[in-house]
């Protein structure tokens, strides 16, 4: 495993073909993660973070960032929603995940169908090519795809609608409404 590590300035990172960490920390950074099952953080600043082939995780920071999962089974995590960002997925099973963040109920809509993740009185996110959610620790509304979802409410009070397809439905703390069609 190698760990790589910006600097304050605009820095391109590229991992290699094993299982790499790669930290922009300050500054508008691309981080390439190509082979392997690799760890991308963005750091501060307006970021470019590229999965790859593997099963890898992303994080963005704070920054309006751009998260490409590629290949693989991918987690994107976004843990400052409301800026204008943009999440792909790519292809396999990918999973956004929103559990770092608290909202209050009926703030934020999450819905993989229109590929959107609203915030009342904020930014609309694009979320691409994703097949599962983890919601924040606050009430959101969760809206699935016709293919098979794992969506997981978390906290708060949640609405969660797996739409057509074979879903699994969580809600987690809180008092939760499932839509099932």
């Amino acid at each position: 495993m190698v760990v790589i590590s910006g600097g304050p300035g605009n820095d391109t990172l590229n991992g290699g073909p094993g299982n790499d960490i790669l930290n922009g920390l300050a500054g508008n950074d691309i981080l390439n993660g190509f082979g392997g099952n690799d760890t991308l953080n963005g750091g501060f600043g307006n970021d470019i973070l590229n999965g790859g082939t593997g099963n890898d995780t992303l994080n963005g920071g704070f920054g309006n960032d751009t998260l490409n999962g590629g290949f693989g089974n991918d987690t994107i995590i976004d843990d400052n929603l409301g800026r204008f960002e943009i999440h792909n997925g790519g292809s396999g099973i990918d999973t956004i995940d929103y559990s770092n963040v608290t909202f209050p109920s009926g703030f934020v809509t999450i819905n993989l169908e229109t590929e959107t993740t609203s915030v009342s009185g904020g930014n609309t996110e694009t979320i691409r090519n994703f097949e599962n959610v983890e919601g924040s620790q606050g009430g959101e509304t969760i809206i699935g795809t016709s293919g098979a979802n794992r969506l997981d409410g978390n906290g708060g009070n949640d609405t969660v609608n797996g739409g057509a397809g074979n879903d699994t439905l969580l809600g987690g703390s809180g008092n939760d409404s499932h839509i099932i069609n």
